[in-house]
């Protein structure tokens, strides 16, 4: 007897086809009987039944036709849909708060046309490059307004962190730019700044509660952008030290009243490796650096600069040490380590965290700029480009979820009118629901309502062929 054969990708397929359209079933049903309950909760004087109109939503499991009532608002005039307006639909452009999420996070990593490909293929649905464009964009923007206009908070509040010692690093990326004609436009300069208790004590390579903040815009404002942030994380009063690590820039300088400036390692020794072409020189220099003879540094650097000067202005020896002169001297003070800096003044670290020298920054620039919007023949608005740093800084700093559910709400244009008099709730929902009811009954039962939803012909007859059908 002939042995049967299964593809096991056709099986995978019918069966998620077939469970994305009981999703999207269910989801219709549900959003039209919260539809309903706000129809009769609402201030009836207030907003005046136009009928009801279809619209579309895009889901994680396809897209969810419903109908819902449309409003007039009898004060304003202003149409109003009470079930968009509740469940914050229409500030994600008629995406699923989980399909934005999603969108989000590919868009971080891959360019906006791969991650429509990609939730396109996991999701059944056609997503083009534009609507991840847009729901990038949209979000983006609103939670960078809603943090550009954030006050620095001095208040004391238990919800925030108690901390002797707080470490900042910021550097700057300078990224390709368009105008808006999409012509090629001068480099901009990123701003980043990276705030963290310290380290991991059980893994020191881990940042204990690291916050990055990202963007372009004047050193003032980011300045503001930082300390605003920094206040609704910590309780100043509470901070003895802050140690700032930079490269010393001059609006890093700028911003660092108040600081412990410690310049970061990583610039002074590539400093002195691009200026330094002689290898024993260069190594002179360095063990110098490393030992923290910085006054012998200099005067070595200074005779070296006068030993090479010559006449021909194609050798560029001695500017190149005159620059590397310059730029260690500015800097003199940020060139011992914090730690020396404040000696036995460093408070004891707090349970789990461990106090290290610092320069974690270039690192923090690789993972969240540099590999996503340098060196793939990309350039950036100035608009797209914030939108997308603030949503990436949240998913490094893994406060996106909250940001798309509490930061749209908080700022995005509410309805004018009053909250229904009775909120839906899930138990709501349930009272009055008895088994035989509608095709979810078995829903709000815990048990899988999938062969009997009401699927097209060619997914239910597919799933119920599958499952009847398969030889153990």
């Amino acid at each position: 007897m002939k042995k049967t054969q299964y593809a096991f990708a056709e099986i995978e397929h019918y069966i998620f086809t077939a469970v994305c359209q009981a999703a999207a079933a269910a989801t219709r049903q549900i959003l039209e009987k919260i539809d309903v309950e706000l129809a009769g909760t609402r201030d009836k004087k207030l907003l005046r039944d136009k009928g009801r109109r279809k619209t579309t939503v895009k889901t994680i499991y396809g897209e969810v036709e419903y109908r819902r009532h449309i409003y007039k608002n009898t004060r304003t005039g202003e149409i109003i849909y009470l079930l968009d307006e509740n469940l914050i639909i229409k500030k994600t452009g008629l995406l699923s708060e989980n399909l934005t999420e999603k969108l989000i996070c590919a868009a971080s990593e891959i360019s906006y046309r791969q991650a429509s490909r990609l939730i396109s293929e996991i999701s059944g649905q056609n997503i083009s490059h534009t609507a991840v464009w847009k729901a990038v964009n949209s979000v983006g923007t609103i939670l960078t307004e809603k943090q550009g206009t954030l006050r620095i908070d001095e208040k004391y509040s238990g919800k925030k962190k108690d901390r002797s010692v707080i470490f900042e690093e910021m550097d700057g990326v300078w990224v390709p730019m368009q105008d808006h004609r999409h012509k090629k436009a001068k480099k901009q300069e990123i701003k980043v700044a990276t705030l963290h208790d310290g380290w991991d004590a059980s893994n020191p390579k881990k940042l204990k509660d690291r916050t990055l903040i990202a963007a372009i815009e004047p050193a003032r404002a980011f300045c503001r952008r930082k300390e605003a942030v920094l206040s609704t994380l910590y309780n100043t009063d509470e901070i003895q030290y802050r140690i700032l690590n930079g490269d010393g820039g001059a609006w890093i300088k700028d911003s660092a009243a108040g600081t412990v400036f410690q310049l970061d390692r990583f610039h002074v020794l590539r400093a002195i490796t691009s200026n330094i072409r002689d290898k024993k020189a260069r190594r002179d220099i360095t063990d110098l650096y490393k030992e923290g003879r910085h006054t012998e540094m200099l005067d070595y650097i200074k005779i070296y600069s006068d030993s090479v000067a010559t006449d021909d202005p194609a050798d560029d020896r001695s500017r190149k040490a005159a620059e590397l002169y310059n730029y260690l001297y500015n800097n003199i003070d940020g060139l011992k380590p914090w730690q020396l800096q404040l000696g036995d003044r460093i408070p004891a670290p707090p349970a789990g965290i461990i106090y290290k020298n610092g320069g974690c920054q270039e690192s923090q620039n690789c993972t969240l700029i540099t590999m996503r919007m340098k060196h793939r023949r990309m350039r950036w608005s100035e608009r797209g480009a914030n939108a997308l740093l603030m949503l990436m800084c949240c998913i490094k700093n893994g406060t996106l979820r909250d940001a798309l559910r509490n930061g749209i709400r908080q700022t995005g244009q509410e309805p004018e009118t009053p909250p229904p008099s009775a909120v839906l709730s899930a138990a709501k929902v349930r009272e009055g629901t008895e088994v035989g009811e509608d095709i979810y009954a078995d829903l709000y039962k815990r048990t899988v309502p999938l062969l009997g939803a009401a699927l097209s012909n060619n997914a239910s007859g597919a799933l119920r062929g599958i499952i009847n059908n398969i030889r153990l």
